[in-house]
């Protein structure tokens, strides 16, 4: 997925608008974004699909955030490095899922 492409999904925006509002630069902005555009290759779905199918607005209620959870660990754990990069990495996911009003589990280290 292009960087062009992934500036057309409506979530992508509000993920953007989210983190210019928090004061992000341009550059830490972008590496979010590729990190974000990786993590949907991953997941094998675009970022709107993926908005739409962890929460059911019909029924009040979450839908595959256990997917979703298990997707973003499996995702942070390919990179080499201490838990906290890792963790790292997951957190540009949730961050992505929170500011389209949706809600992943901060991830637990293996000593709790």
């Amino acid at each position: 997925m292009s960087e062009q492409d992934l500036h057309s999904f409506q979530s992508v925006r509000k993920f953007i608008a989210e983190m210019a509002e928090k004061g992000l630069g341009e550059a830490e902005q972008e590496q979010r974004l590729a990190i974000l555009a990786e993590f949907c290759k991953f997941a094998g779905r675009t970022p709107d699909q993926m908005v739409a199918e962890i929460f059911n607005v019909e029924t009040g209620k979450y839908h595959k955030r256990n997917f979703y959870s298990d997707q973003v660990r499996r995702f942070s754990t390919q990179i080499p490095g201490p838990w906290s990069a890792q963790t790292a990495r997951g957190n540009v996911i949730r961050s992505f899922f929170i500011a389209n009003g949706r809600r992943l589990p901060n991830e637990k280290p293996d000593w709790l």
